[in-house]
């Protein structure tokens, strides 16, 4: 079966130095198979942690109970003994891999799940499965992991960090810093927008492809929408994805500047031509592409749907022009190679540490932190309009209409394309949860959504508001 295998595929030798073929067979699952490369591979390395301590406590994986959960939770958390403590949000990955080990080794092998579950309903015990997380909880998880991992940042300082951190600006925005200078601004400053713009994920955002970014030039649409790949959307779900048309004038400028330069470039060293994975893309039409087989495995013609190619495969895809071949990635690094995903984690470090060098070492952001800041700032603005809109409505009639039209929660829902309402009022907008309406309303009228969001959240120690110019 060595040939069905996929790139990267992990597996697990037990303390003698045979593989375990159980887990290893999950590995192979088309179970497994289905989660993304990222998830793959945090899972992997939760399951090997699970299986050193399954091991070192003497009891083993498939025998572990409710008490073995327990206990490890204790050491991975808190036991003074480890070194390595973890957080729980760390632990809660843990426990999603550990969680989908069980549950396929229990309908496949009989394996007894260990991970005992809490009906939220009604607050009951019972074998309820982990993937409907709105109904059950596994008693093991941590509680308050959200709330103290979700930050924000206002609307002004969004445009400070990405003007000095990223774009290398000095305070005013006017001039380059000498001493922060940053040779890839332009394309790290327009992911930063994107990301802010749309609300998209970064795995999201880093796997898409030329044909698949909207245009900017329709000067009498605000937004422009796309639509996300099912392979690259996370859950599996393609969905439509919205962006002002100013954050993708950014992409765009870029594209066609700082991206075509690298793209000559290396197209003058013939970079691309010596690509042997390369894909090379010979027709584009109805979402789909027909490519030749990579160079060292040349093929036939074959015709494959964009909608089916997972961000690994996308870094793959070229076209070729009259200068010669070129990637599909949007996001190429200097040498004009595709940009991985996880490389942009780097970038909002190497953005921080430019402006702690500037005397600003808390101002700081992380690509995540675009995402609650996107959630945050349209709350507010449908917030606003939504009970404008009902304020002349009767009790009965604003029912009918949230009945018909759904609420804000909604709204800022299907803007970050979650599948449940509540991962968005518990997850990304609990400043708001205590906050009364009538506050927001007050102001509305008056006051602009940036003034408005910088007084009715100062002092909540996890928004990152503008800062001013040090002595």
């Amino acid at each position: 079966m060595e040939a069905d295998r996929y790139p990267g595929q992990p597996f697990v030798l037990d303390e003698t130095g045979a593989p375990d073929s159980l887990v290893n067979n999950f590995f192979d699952s088309r179970h497994f198979r289905a989660f993304s490369p990222g998830t793959r591979k945090r899972y992997a390395y939760a399951i090997r942690v699970w299986l050193d301590f399954c091991s070192a406590v003497g009891i083993p994986w498939t025998a572990a109970v409710p008490d073995t959960v327990a206990d490890y939770k204790y050491w991975r958390m808190t036991d003074a003994r480890n070194v390595f403590r973890i957080a729980g949000s760390s632990f809660h990955c843990d426990l999603a891999a550990l969680s989908a080990l069980y549950e396929w080794t229990a309908r496949s092998h009989g394996v007894k799940n260990p991970i005992v579950r809490r009906e939220l309903a009604t607050g009951s015990f019972r074998s309820v499965s982990s993937q409907d997380p709105v109904r059950a909880r596994a008693v093991a998880e941590p509680t308050g992991i959200r709330d103290r991992n979700v930050k924000w940042l206002e609307p002004a300082a969004v445009r400070r960090w990405i003007d000095m951190g990223l774009r290398g600006l000095d305070f005013d925005g006017t001039e380059p810093s000498v001493s922060r200078p940053n040779r890839t601004g332009t394309r790290d400053a327009a992911f930063a927008e994107l990301l802010y713009g749309s609300g998209l994920r970064v795995s999201e955002a880093a796997s898409m492809v030329l044909s698949e970014l909207p245009e900017a030039q329709d000067a009498e649409r605000i937004y422009r929408s796309g639509r996300l790949a099912s392979s690259c959307a996370k859950g599996g779900f393609n969905r439509q994805w919205w962006c002002p048309r100013a954050s993708l004038g950014e992409v765009w400028t870029y594209v066609e500047g700082q991206r075509a330069e690298w793209v000559r470039n290396a197209q003058r060293t013939g970079r691309y031509a010596n690509s042997p994975d390369a894909l090379v893309v010979t027709q584009s039409s109805g979402g789909g592409f027909r490519f030749t087989g990579s160079r060292a495995r040349p093929t036939s013609q074959q015709a494959i749907s964009l909608d089916a190619l997972d961000p690994s495969s996308r870094l793959r895809l070229f076209m070729r022009t009259p200068r010669g071949l070129e990637p599909l990635s949007i996001w190429l690094n200097e040498n004009g190679m595709p940009r991985t995903s996880h490389a942009w984690q780097a970038t909002f470090r190497t953005g921080n540490e430019r402006l702690g060098r500037a005397g600003y070492p808390r101002f700081k952001c992380t690509p995540h932190m675009l995402r609650h800041s996107f959630a945050l700032r349209w709350y507010s603005i449908g917030r606003l309009l939504w009970d404008r809109r009902l304020a002349s409505l009767t009790d009965n009639e604003q029912r009918d209409f949230r009945v018909q039209f759904g609420d804000t929660w909604q709204f800022v829902q299907t803007l970050m394309g979650h599948r449940h309402p509540q991962a968005t009022a518990n997850i990304y907008l609990e400043p708001f949860r205590s906050l009364d309406v009538q506050v927001l309303l007050e102001f509305a009228a008056e006051v602009p959504l940036t003034e408005l969001m910088r007084l009715v959240l100062r002092g909540d120690e996890r928004i990152t508001s503008d800062i001013e110019r040090t002595p």
